[in-house]
């Protein structure tokens, strides 16, 4: 019998029309079948939704549409937590949020992990390494051969009872038994804790002790993929605890003892304490408290979400997926700080937040095939994504502080460059309304020598004066250096192309002795490039001018055109600025001789002060050339309108 829903199940599983046979494609079956059985039920039209927001661009505003229901405002904070849990499946970073009790931090990360799958996250209070070992890990041993078993301790040999045997035979089991217990023994001697990290999300929702992250910090490092830790208890035995692979590891409060060790191995975080966000969040727990049954199942969005984010991890796991980001120069191109000794891995921690973005956009990226190894490649949209996320944390990052802190010394101390007393400060702080908050916050910028504070230089001699650091300032700015405006936006997105196209010749002209070791029999080419197929997860072969427009477009290197850019203007509104449809023309791919580039200049900035002349600030960012239009950016020949128009500095 047909029903309505094996019509629809029918239809979902096959691309054949009406009337013709189709192929079997089991694999393609069970994966779709799974998918219904796991989140949709008999929903089985979500499945087309979810094809259609795996492929849409717009996928991190919807995410954060979805998760405003609940979670109001934060977003750099919600957009940390989701990018970290997403790490876990190519290149875990790690995550501490930093702020006052109430601020948040727990409700924002439970919030965030509940797109994840329920057994790749794993929620901690407050436990002792030892615990933590025996809830997580998996008891094994070394036997006889050298190699690690699973134990199971309801195998320890059964000691004989007399009154089951013989005479003579309980002496033989007995001698058995003694043979047995040995090797038990030494099994048991051998043995240890394993904890599989890879692939999860580990969440320490309460102060993690000190034993727990000395047991972590070199996992948090990235050091070894396999360390050993050894525990003696209180009857001097030894227990033996083995961490293999790297979790992505989310701190929810941080203990003030040891914030340098954080500093340098985690991303650092502050939720908003503003009066919009308790607003906001007053207004979710009385929607809560009103209409209890809107909040009492997750949303189609959401579904979606936690089904796409499965997906991803997943076929990372069917095709062994890495990533690469094709731009070698790229420390350079985004003028990534180097005065510190930490800027090395403040740099790393950023190339691991990079591929969460392109991770997060798998069904819209290309994978690109060396050897046996596949990977996904990033685009300059995940490169400035990634940046701009990166930007807005760097310094809560660097100095391991909260931002209500850093804010303060920027708004309120830095510009008293010849010292000046806490009420002086407070003058101009009105929302500041505690001095003891005032003062932790001042001694925290003294620690970190932001502030110096010197005794005895005021009348009454108990007053303390705090000067400003110049250092402080040069700090802040080179730390965000790595910030993009409009103009130099465009710029960067020309380099970032630049050096993509400089990657892709190298792997293509590759030397035949390079080619060998990277080719699976040489005959083949040296590469493959392909995209995902949602519909069954394989892979089709694409187009090198496919690969370079999903890698240089979606707000990166296009060509901006407007149609109506040479229509005369009506006689009867000669002030009107047109405003034509915007066509986007990807632009040519090869790189113009410098000699020719030059030459268009003139011609290009006549052109654009002309048409300045009859419409106003115009929405032409090139005419045939966009490099020329970069280059008298440059020059200072051209400039933005605040409404991103461009017009010639001599009107």
């Amino acid at each position: 019998m047909t029903t309505p829903e094996n019509s629809l199940r029918d239809k979902i599983t096959s691309d054949v029309p009406m009337g013709m046979p189709r192929e079997s494609n089991p694999e393609k079956e069970a994966w779709q079948n799974d998918l219904k059985a796991d989140f949709f039920g008999t929903q089985f039209e979500l499945i087309e939704d979810l094809k259609a927001l795996a492929v849409d661009p717009e996928i991190e505003g919807r995410f954060l549409a979805d998760i405003h229901r609940t979670i109001k405002n934060d977003d750099v904070v919600i957009s940390d937590t989701i990018h970290a849990g997403l790490s876990a499946y190519f290149d875990p970073f790690n995550l501490a949020h930093k702020a006052k009790s109430g601020a948040g931090k727990t409700y924002i990360t439970t919030g965030s992990m509940e797109y994840y799958p329920d057994e790749d996250v794993v929620i901690i209070g407050s436990q002792s390494p030892k615990v933590i070992s025996h809830d997580y890990g998996d008891l094994m041993t070394i036997d006889e051969n050298g190699k690690e078993t699973p134990l199971n301790l309801d195998d320890a040999p059964q000691k004989p009872m007399r009154r089951q045997y013989e005479k003579e035979e309980f002496s033989d089991a007995y001698d058995v038994y003694k043979i047995e217990k040995r090797k038990w023994d030494q099994k048991i001697k051998n043995s240890f804790h394993l904890i599989r990290l890879t692939g999860k999300i580990y969440v320490f929702l309460d102060t993690i002790s000190l034993a727990t992250f000395e047991m972590f910090k070199c996992t948090l490092s990235h050091d070894k993929p396999r360390i050993i830790h050894k525990f003696v208890d209180e009857r001097g035995g030894v227990h033996t605890t083995v961490l293999e692979g790297w979790p992505s590891v989310i701190f929810c409060t941080v203990d003030k003892d040891f914030l340098e060790e954080f500093a340098t191995r985690t991303f650092t975080d502050t939720p908003e304490t503003t009066t919009e966000k308790i607003q906001a969040a007053q207004e979710v727990i009385d929607n809560k408290r009103s209409f209890p049954w809107e909040y009492e199942e997750d949303t189609k969005e959401k579904k979606l979400f936690k089904a796409l984010i499965r997906n991803i991890r997943d076929t990372v796991k069917k095709y062994n997926l890495k990533t690469v980001m094709p731009f070698p120069n790229l420390r350079n191109l985004i003028k990534f700080s180097k005065e510190a000794t930490r800027d090395m891995r403040d740099y790393e921690h950023f190339n691991q937040m990079l591929p969460t973005y392109t991770a997060f956009k798998l069904f819209q990226r290309p994978i690109i095939t060396i050897g046996k190894q596949k990977y996904i490649i990033a685009s300059i949209e995940d490169v400035l994504a990634a940046l701009d996320l990166f930007d807005k944390i760097a310094e809560t990052t660097r100095t391991g502080t909260e931002k209500p802190i850093l804010d303060f010394y920027h708004n309120h101390v830095q510009h008293h460059k010849e010292g000046a007393t806490l009420k002086t400060i407070l003058i101009d702080a009105p929302e500041m309304r505690s001095e003891r908050t005032a003062r932790y916050y001042l001694a925290r910028l003294d620690e970190l020598g932001w502030v110096n504070t010197k005794e005895g230089e005021q009348a009454d001699k108990r007053l303390l004066t705090y000067y400003p650091l110049k250092d402080a300032t040069e700090a802040q700015q080179k730390l965000v250096q790595t910030t993009v405006n409009q103009r130099n936006t465009i710029d960067l997105k020309l380099e970032l192309e630049k050096d993509f196209n400089a990657w892709f010749k190298t792997i293509t002209t590759a030397k035949p002795d390079i080619q060998k070791t990277i080719t699976t029999e040489n005959e083949n080419p040296c590469y493959q490039i392909e995209k995902i197929n949602f519909n069954d997860r394989t892979l089709e072969p694409i187009t090198v001018e496919e690969l370079k427009k999903l890698i240089c477009t979606n707000g990166s290197c296009v060509v901006i055109v407007s149609n109506e850019a040479n229509k005369p203007i009506p006689e009867n509104k000669p002030e009107t600025t047109v405003k034509g449809e915007i066509t986007v023309v990807l632009p040519n791919s090869q790189e113009p001789e410098k000699s020719a580039l030059w030459e268009r200049l003139k011609v290009t900035y006549d052109f654009i002060k002309q048409k300045h002349r009859e419409l106003g600030p115009i929405e032409v960012k090139t005419i045939e050339d966009q490099e020329a239009v970069t280059a008298l950016l440059r020059e200072g020949k051209l400039f933005f309108t605040q409404t991103g128009y461009v017009a010639p500095t001599e009107a």
